[in-house]
């Protein structure tokens, strides 16, 4: 999933925080912003 994201969105940016999802089960990230310009392939 990664791969093709970065393939579609060359130009993706992390634009602010993470926010953490912890759990006694899941613990990984909730929310992450992020900026990608239009026109990229499809």
């Amino acid at each position: 999933m990664f791969s093709e994201l970065l393939r579609r969105a060359p130009d993706i940016a992390v634009t602010g925080e993470p926010r953490r999802l912890r759990s006694m089960f899941i613990n990984g990230i909730n929310y992450l912003p992020v900026s990608v310009s239009p026109g990229g392939s499809s």
